[in-house]
């Protein structure tokens, strides 16, 4: 009896193990991989370790039945199953550090190749081959003089492409506002507060004017708002995500908000910038602008050391760059996508340590964040740099 209980339970343990991995974790878990670059290959580990224990548990389990006879004068039948048990794990274990191993050098490897592919032209891997227009750059903070709509309508809205849903629902959206049309404004807003909260917002603004509005990607949009009331005016730069149905978008699923301007209409013609409210509005980018925007590898490091809530790490790389290989807990925003409007995401009271394959892409999208008040600074060689340090 405790024969078979023993057989039964190597058996039982490998396909055990197969179904809790393969039902638990199926998802393609990440291997850390120095210096502290994640790799996808841990999913393939976790297989090559089940496949170990359900092998050597088939293989234990037949030699077991050869020596069934012999098993029999074995006194402590127990101890003796359990040692086989412990020693089909150790083994399997041993084994799949060794393919670990192997398998990080191989994604290591490619990882590499891949960076440079993408991002690295020239024989000594210096010059980034990416660059990007500045068209959909729109959105400026605290200009000088700003561009307002001095008319009597309600509201304006400017180089909407209608044929674009996401533009329509958006136009719509403040259209209805602007009108006085609360309560359809609010059955496709996000409904984060009740009705009458929704109202009160709105319910001093006089006008609105919406313009430069840049679909990012099928969910995201961004654009320039200004909100009047009476002479004053605030203009905003907004990016909303938008809920979709039926390839439809039927309500605002999220809304990021960064005042732009603020000032008044002199003579119902000019508009007067407020810069003493601007200034006010980023007061932790006047405090720390002459922050220098170069990091060098142990100033990065040093920064790490600190509390995370005083920075955000942002990989500003291509898509396929940042699947190959990221630093942890980085946020990833393509630079076009920063530029198109996903810089409102960033935060305007941390540091920012932006980071690239060699430091050249790295520089151009700092010194744009800085543009947007935002205190960004680029490690020096890229990930490239970080990844030589060791």
């Amino acid at each position: 009896m405790i024969s078979k209980f023993i057989e039964r339970t190597i058996v039982g343990l490998g396909i055990g193990v197969m179904l809790v991995f393969s039902l638990v974790i199926p998802k393609p878990a990440q291997a850390v991989m120095p210096p502290d670059f994640f790799f996808n290959i841990g999913a393939q580990v976790v297989q090559f370790f089940s496949i170990l224990v359900a092998l050597f548990s088939v293989v234990f389990g037949t030699i077991f039945q050869f020596f069934r006879t012999r098993f029999i004068l074995i006194k402590h039948k127990t101890l003796f199953g359990l040692g086989a048990i412990i020693f089909i794990v150790v083994i399997s274990l041993i084994l799949s550090y060794v393919y670990a191993n192997y398998q990080q050098n191989v994604e290591y490897k490619k990882w590499l190749a891949a960076s440079r592919t993408n991002n690295v032209v020239g024989q000594n891997n210096v010059n980034e081959a990416i660059s990007y227009p500045d068209e959909n750059n729109q959105l400026d903070i605290g200009t000088a003089t700003a561009v307002v709509d001095t008319s009597s309508s309600k509201f304006v809205a400017t180089n909407i492409d209608r044929a674009d849903s996401s533009a329509t629902f958006i136009n719509n959206y403040y259209e209805n506002i602007a009108n006085g049309n609360y309560q359809t404004a609010y059955d496709m807003s996000k409904q984060t507060v009740d009705y009458k909260t929704f109202k009160d917002w709105y319910s001093a603004t006089t006008k609105i004017t919406l313009d430069k509005l840049v679909r990012i990607d099928e969910t995201k949009s961004s654009l320039e708002l200004t909100l009047f009331e009476g002479q004053q005016f605030t203009r905003y730069g907004v990016l909303m995500t938008l809920h979709f149905e039926n390839g439809l978008p039927v309500r605002v699923e999220q809304s990021e908000v960064k005042i732009l301007n603020e000032g008044a209409i002199q003579d119902n013609t000019n508009a007067l910038v407020n810069a003493a409210d601007i200034s006010q509005e980023y007061l932790f980018y006047n405090d720390n602008q002459n922050a220098n925007i170069i990091l060098s590898n142990q100033e990065f490091q040093n920064s790490l050391n600190q509390a995370p809530d005083n920075y955000l790490v942002l990989d500003a790389r291509e898509d396929i760059e940042f699947a190959n290989g990221n630093f942890p807990a980085s946020t990833h925003i393509r630079f076009a996508d920063l530029k198109a409007g996903r810089w409102i995401e960033l935060p305007k009271d941390k540091f920012v340590y932006v980071i690239c394959w060699s430091g050249i892409r790295g520089k151009e999208v700092a010194e744009f964040l800085r543009t947007k008040k935002i205190v960004a600074a680029y490690l020096e060689n890229g990930a490239k740099g970080w990844v030589d340090a060791g």
